[in-house]
């Protein structure tokens, strides 16, 4: 790729006082790229990204930083902050005095998380233009999520024939309201900082479906901050789903499943959402109706996904199952044809045991897999689901225990390991709120195996 390739501009959607379009003011024999705003946004540090002069081809982009100037005597001192393939590496100080360097870890304190997101951006805007696409290109979305533009590179793994990713990490989004600072609500941050530390799936937690079949956003979420996450969740390929159900059930849809069905395809259009999830613990209709509703919205658009969160249980010398069972029966399973389930392996309380191993045990994941595959049709991605610390739930909230568990094999149903099945789709964790309050130690723990 070349600096032409970019017709000059990459357009960035930052943080307040970053705003504008980026222009190339080097030549393109020049050993490094350097993309400026235009002079009526620059902002007081003259913030800019430069191309590394290293980057192999010299102009594949896949190294670069972002420069900001610090300087307290009017001259040019920058911080640089580096980045490869979307992704912080470092920051770099060295051109800065005490005062200086001061200044900007004041500055990063605040802005690291809308920082990290806007390099992020820089890197999945080169794709978007090398492809010949624009952020107005209705194919944008599409061809983000399809791995196309992605493939390859550390954004995201090769996607499945329904554009899936092969691995995730899914994250349950808590919108009504929390004022606990150990999990608080959803806001903007959080969001930007969730797409920093690789979040790709957003399951928005929870949609309502009334007795009239009408559907309502999360309780503690306004249209317009929900436009703005979404719109950060798809420029960089990830998706989000509304969730609708939990422990204080919101799934009560009325007798017609098709009209249920048609409401729930318009209001996903309406909001942008990529599908549902449906995180049915007790709710008023049976399986037959939930077949019902789920064939009627693959038939009025089948590029919407549908996952599912039951609860693992069995075991104890028997087949594993999925609760409630009168909802996760082996014809709604067959039929559903779910993108993936988020499997829950957390808040068992010795509902279920596979190998003398309980949800608190390193190796019920394990022991647990391999009998799940035997009930999941192929097709479906299967997510172990844990919760992201003690607080969230009871189940193995340490990621080193996590990594131990999928990664090594241990005696039982087959001694392989969980990292070797191809429905081995991931982590799902309840939920971003938590990992946001503990900076993110769940999802930085867990990177070796999504």
């Amino acid at each position: 790729m070349l600096c032409r390739d970019l017709r000059d501009a990459i357009t960035i959607q930052d943080i307040p006082g970053f705003d504008g379009t980026y222009r190339t003011t080097n030549a393109i024999a020049n050993p490094a790229y350097s993309y400026y705003r235009r002079p009526e946004l620059t902002d007081e540090h003259n913030t800019h990204f430069t191309v590394s002069p290293t980057d192999a081809g010299n102009g594949e982009f896949h190294s670069y930083h972002i420069s900001l100037n610090f300087s307290d005597t009017g001259g040019i001192r920058n911080a640089k902050v580096f980045f490869r393939d979307g992704f912080f590496q470092h920051y770099n100080l060295e051109n800065l005095g005490e005062n200086e360097r001061a200044a900007f870890l004041a500055f990063w304190e605040v802005h690291e998380m809308e920082l990290k997101f806007m390099g992020l951006q820089f890197w999945v805007l080169v794709q978007l233009q090398e492809a010949g696409l624009t952020l107005t290109d209705r194919e944008l979305v599409g061809a983000l999520q399809a791995g196309t533009l992605l493939a390859g590179t550390s954004l995201g793994a090769p996607a499945s024939s329904r554009s899936w990713p092969e691995k995730a990490l899914v994250g349950y989004v808590e919108a009504y309201g929390s004022t606990d600072p150990s999990n608080p609500n959803v806001s903007n941050a959080m969001i930007t900082g969730a797409i920093v530390e690789k979040y790709r799936v957003f399951n928005y937690a929870f949609g309502t479906i009334d007795k009239t079949n009408k559907l309502s956003l999360p309780s503690a979420i306004t249209a317009q901050d929900l436009a703005t996450q979404l719109t950060q969740i798809h420029q960089v390929g990830g998706y989000a789903l509304i969730s609708f159900g939990g422990q204080n059930n919101t799934f009560t849809p009325g007798t017609n499943p098709q009209q249920a069905a048609a409401n729930t395809v318009n209001f996903c259009h309406q909001y942008g959402f990529n599908g549902i999830d449906l995180d049915l613990e007790s709710i008023p209709v049976e399986a037959a109706y939930v077949i019902s509703y789920i064939e009627a919205i693959q038939q009025l658009d089948a590029s919407l996904f549908i996952t599912a969160a039951p609860q693992i249980g069995g075991g104890y010398g028997g087949p594993a199952t999925l609760a409630p069972t009168t909802i996760f029966t082996s014809e709604l399973l067959s039929k559903a044809n779910f993108t993936a389930l988020n499997v829950q392996n957390y808040n068992q309380f010795g509902g279920a045991k596979f190998d003398g191993k309980e949800d608190t045990d390193v190796g019920f994941i394990s022991a647990s897999f391999g009998p799940l595959t035997e009930i999941v049709p192929k097709g479906t991605k299967i997510l172990v689901g844990e919760p992201a610390n003690a607080k969230a739930g009871t189940g193995l909230s340490n990621p080193v225990e996590i990594i131990q568990d999928i990664t090594q094999a241990y005696p039982g149903f087959s001694g392989k390991k969980v990292m070797t099945y191809p429905q081995y789709g991931g982590i799902m964790t309840w939920s971003i709120n938590y990992d946001y309050a503990q900076k993110w130690s769940f999802a930085k723990g867990v990177q070796a195996v999504i």
